[in-house]
């Protein structure tokens, strides 16, 4: 896989991400890409309290 010579289904990428403690969104996530996984990437990090609150500020943003 890390050469690219195989294509892993997504239920491979699931025992994977299960054995490694990851989640499979863990093992698509390229932050150098663009904005949107750099911004997956920084929710790593955060606690559970403050993806709470990140969510609050967002839904109340969408209510304005």
């Amino acid at each position: 896989m890390e050469k690219g010579l195989a294509r892993p289904t997504l239920r491979t990428l699931k025992v994977l991400a299960d054995h490694l403690g990851v989640l499979p969104l863990d093992l698509l996530t390229f932050p150098e890409d663009d904005e949107r996984q750099r911004l997956v990437d920084r929710i790593r990090t955060m606690s559970s309290a403050e993806i709470k609150k990140l969510l609050k500020a967002l839904a109340d943003q969408d209510q304005r």
